[in-house]
C-alpha cells in the first residue's frame, strides 16, 4: 500500500471493478419497477441539509472515480486478493439487497432478507465495493476518500431514517429497534 499511486491510463485499472459493479447494480434497477426506482431515489422528504451531504458524496465519489480511472490494479499483492474478496462479497449482497428492495410493497418499509441484519445495506455494499477496490489499488488516498464519503452518507441516513419514521410510524420504530443502522451492534 502507498499513499498515493502513480497515475496512468490503462485496461488493469480500479475501473474495472467499478463496471462490474454498477453493471450489475443498473440490471437490478432497470428491472425493477418504475415505482420502486422512484422510492429508491427519492428525496422529497428529506430536509434541504441533506442536499450538503449528497453534493458532498457526489464530489468525493467524482474524486473516488477519477483515482479508479488512472491508478493501476496491484495484481501482484495481497492487498488486490483481500480487496477482490471485499468487492465479490459487496457484489453478491448488494444483489440481494436489491432484490429485497424490489420485491417489497411500496406501502411498507423494507425489513426481509439481509435488510433483518442492517437497515442500510445497500449504502454498506457501496461503501465495501469502494473499499474493496482501494485496497486492490494499494492507495491510501482512495481509502481516505471512502471514509470522506461514508462520513457525509452518515449523515443522509439519519436523514433518510427520520423520513422513514415520518412515513411508516410504528411499523419503522419497531424496526429500529430490532436492527442496527450498520450491521451487528453498529
Amino acid at each position: 500500500m502507498i499513499f498515493f499511486p502513480r497515475f496512468e491510463l490503462g485496461w488493469l485499472n480500479g475501473w474495472l471493478y467499478l463496471c462490474v459493479f454498477y453493471l450489475v447494480f443498473g440490471i437490478i434497477i432497470l428491472s425493477s419497477p418504475m415505482e420502486v426506482r422512484a422510492r429508491l431515489y427519492s428525496t422529497s422528504n428529506l430536509p434541504k441539509k441533506s442536499r450538503f451531504y449528497s453534493i458532498s458524496t457526489n464530489i468525493l465519489g467524482f474524486f473516488f472515480l477519477l483515482q479508479t480511472i488512472f491508478t493501476p490494479l496491484k495484481t501482484d499483492s495481497i492487498e488486490f486478493i483481500l480487496g477482490s474478496l471485499m468487492i465479490i462479497v459487496s457484489i453478491i449482497c448488494m444483489s440481494i439487497s436489491l432484490i429485497n428492495y424490489k420485491n417489497t410493497p411500496l406501502d411498507v418499509p423494507v425489513t426481509k432478507g439481509i435488510y433483518e441484519i442492517s437497515r442500510n445495506p445497500q449504502i454498506i455494499m457501496i461503501l465495501l465495493t469502494w473499499f474493496g477496490i482501494s485496497f486492490s489499488m494499494g492507495s491510501w488516498v482512495a481509502i481516505i476518500t471512502v471514509i470522506s464519503i461514508a462520513f457525509f452518507f452518515h449523515f443522509k441516513i439519519l436523514d433518510e431514517e427520520k423520513a422513514c419514521l415520518k412515513q411508516y410510524g410504528k411499523k419503522y420504530q419497531d424496526y429500529i429497534e430490532k436492527v442496527s443502522r450498520y450491521f451487528f451492534f453498529f
